[in-house]
């Protein structure tokens, strides 16, 4: 008998029925704690249970392959060799020079663009460091420079 007797009557500590483990071990049970936990982990189980299912179903598209990996790396040597020949039809067909062209008008507009930039950079450095000497005490004390 699992619940704890005083005769006919259920033995009841704060509110609850004791309960008598096998091992001998008395406690009160909380019947409401107990179904919420029960709640939680059938919820729990429900979602496990689901993506179980949405992953099993992701791997029907490998169904009847024996080796997985195998086939992912043949499967990548074909797609490497398909790759191939659409490069082979384009230089065939003279689109590499003209993807060529394209890259290079591309880069050459931006290296325009940084080296204008440099040179801006450049003058504007060469200007304050020439008037940083200018304006020198050195300069004006001790140098013999005819303009000094």
């Amino acid at each position: 008998m699992p619940w704890k007797m005083d005769g006919d009557k259920i033995v009841v500590q704060d509110g609850h029925p004791v309960w008598v483990y096998p091992e001998g071990k008395e406690s009160p049970f909380n019947a409401e704690s107990a179904l919420s936990r029960i709640n939680e982990l059938t919820t729990e189980s429900v979602g496990r249970k689901k993506k179980l299912q949405d992953q099993e179903e992701k791997l029907k598209v490998l169904e009847g392959i024996d080796n997985p990996g195998e086939f992912v790396k043949t499967a990548k040597e074909a797609i490497k060799t398909v790759k191939n020949l659409d490069d082979k039809k384009l230089v065939d067909a003279g689109e590499v020079e003209k993807v060529k062209q394209s890259v290079a008008s591309t880069y050459k507009e931006k290296i325009a663009g940084l080296e204008a930039a440099y040179d801006k950079r450049h003058r504007l450095l060469l200007m304050i460091l020439s008037g940083s000497i200018l304006r020198s005490r050195f300069r004006k004390t001790e140098s013999r420079w005819p303009w000094a």
